[in-house]
């Protein structure tokens, strides 16, 4: 009876410090995403003309500009994406780990 005990209190000790741990990974995954969200590189504003002639420099121009705001608009989505990802994730995580601090 009381070996039972005994494994019984090895085996939630066990799940406990399993859980603790895939809790800090989660936590330093979000730690990761949420430093290369800020570190994240936005193009400058600069447009160049095209590099090659396609007949008019008006329409250059155009072609230029939606590829700068193509990639200017795909540059800030991947920030905000990398930032909410780590926020959520060290959220998670720190809620987790005072719930399961007992």
């Amino acid at each position: 009876m009381e070996q039972e005990k005994i494994n019984n209190n090895t085996n939630v000790n066990l799940k406990q410090t399993k859980l603790r741990l895939v809790l800090f990974v989660i936590l330093i995954t979000g730690i990761i995403l949420f430093s290369k969200g800020i570190r994240y590189y936005i193009p400058n504003q600069e447009i160049t003309y095209a590099k090659q002639y396609v007949g008019g420099d008006a329409y250059n121009y155009i072609m230029a500009a939606s590829i700068k705001g193509g990639e200017i608009s795909g540059a800030e989505t991947s920030k905000t994406i990398y930032i909410c990802s780590g926020v959520l994730l060290i959220s998670y995580s720190l809620i987790k780990l005072i719930e399961n601090s007992d």
